[in-house]
């Protein structure tokens, strides 16, 4: 199998990205690279813990109530097309019990083709694959050394 953003194996993918030189980041497998359909099927639907009505039920943004509605929430499931927001989000996240981040980074690597890298200094998001141009690599150089 490979990965639909880079062709590459999703354990060969490339995760190099605007990264300094001390921010190297994790090893990415085929587990780091996750979509919200991936996630919404491991979960809802025929054979699995959950059912759609039941997803639509406990599927409510924590954060302003937002209710998706069940064909919203199918869409997502059948890989199709929806308008993404971030309560969209937060909600899909609530209703499967994962943390709202691990669905931010679905949502971004599915409907946007970005990977998020943990770092040893935090989260970098980029396009798979992506390395820093020369400023880029000039500024992170120099973060770094301001906070050593």
């Amino acid at each position: 199998m490979t990965s639909a953003k880079s062709g590459l194996p999703p354990d060969e993918a490339d995760t190099s990205g605007p990264l300094g030189a001390d921010m190297e980041p994790q090893r990415m497998t085929s587990e780091a690279i996750e979509t919200l359909t991936m996630l919404v099927n491991e979960r809802v639907g025929e054979g699995r813990p959950m059912t759609y009505r039941a997803f639509e039920a406990v599927a409510v943004d924590p954060e302003k109530g937002y209710k998706p509605s069940r064909s919203t929430l199918w869409k997502i499931g059948q890989g199709e097309s929806v308008k993404l927001s971030p309560e969209l989000v937060r909600a899909v996240a609530a209703g499967l019990g994962i943390p709202p981040e691990r669905a931010q980074r679905a949502a971004a690597y599915q409907y946007a083709g970005y990977v998020a890298t943990e770092t040893s200094r935090g989260t970098v998001v980029h396009e798979a694959g992506a390395r820093p141009g020369e400023k880029t690599q000039a500024v992170l150089d120099r973060w770094h050394q301001e906070e050593s």
